[in-house]
């Protein structure tokens, strides 16, 4: 290899070996960066205006989010306890628990939630408000992948009743959107139902708490749940400020002459 290296600073080759050798080193490359996208497309990150579908039951060559709970998602990495609240204020009483787990090789935060529905409409969608979501990038988002009935068939195809949502969303303004039923696909939460864990894996270290809204039409009730901490932005001194504090120099400086 040393030889090589020093054949090549001192006189390229221009022969068909070295033409045939340099093909190789390219197509070598390529594979490398293949095998790169592949790895990472594997994840189901979101990004703002993006959806991840249960997998089996989007459009065709639609993202689909991950069947199945990160591995550090277990005691030894919680960094937040259970947190249970009451949902209710809009036509739909119920309860969202939310965890908070630590992935162990980097530091960063898992946020999983779990809906229950106790009376009023049946649910179709979860959201939480971009506030608490900004600046946090979601690297991968799925469900626990329960098989168990749980929630309620869409009356249209293809449907289920395991709690899944039908499809993850990252909206606009960075929140975050549980689609459980669209159009009549997929599943909703009636009284007495509740969904899969649902968990968004991220770069964050920090956490803290920001409201969720279970909906369905019209009807629309809050709780509280563990959520990224918003970022937050020191605040920027008004040009009279700045100007006060520059006579306040000034002035001290002029005594100091005296």
């Amino acid at each position: 290899m040393r030889t090589l290296m020093m054949n090549k600073v001192a006189k390229p080759r221009t022969d068909g070996k070295g033409a045939q050798m340099m093909s190789k080193v390219k197509l070598f490359i390529v594979a490398l960066a293949l095998v790169f996208v592949s790895g990472t497309a594997l994840a189901a990150s979101l990004n703002p205006t993006s959806w991840a579908y249960k997998p089996g039951t989007g459009p065709g060559g639609a993202d689909e989010y991950t069947a199945g709970l990160p591995a550090w998602v277990d005691s030894a990495n919680l960094a937040a306890p259970a947190l249970t609240q009451a949902i209710g204020g809009g036509g739909i009483t119920g309860e969202v628990t939310s965890w908070v787990y630590t992935n162990p090789d980097d530091g960063h935060n898992t946020f999983v939630y779990r809906f229950e529905v106790m009376s009023g409409s049946n649910v179709t969608r979860a959201t939480m408000g971009g506030v608490n979501w900004q600046g946090v990038d979601i690297v991968d988002a799925g469900t626990d992948a329960d098989t168990d009935p749980k929630s309620t068939h869409g009356p249209a195809s293809p449907s289920w009743d395991d709690g899944d949502p039908w499809f993850l969303e990252r909206m606009a303004d960075y929140g975050i959107g549980m689609q459980f039923m669209s159009a009549g696909i997929g599943t909703q939460l009636a009284p007495g139902d509740y969904s899969n864990l649902i968990w968004f894996e991220t770069t964050y270290d920090s956490w803290d708490y920001g409201k969720v809204a279970v909906i369905n039409g019209g009807d629309a009730s809050e709780g509280l749940a563990y959520a990224p901490k918003p970022l937050e932005t020191p605040p920027i001194p008004e040009p009279t400020g700045l100007l006060g504090m520059g006579l306040l120099v000034l002035a001290g400086r002029r005594k100091r002459r005296r």
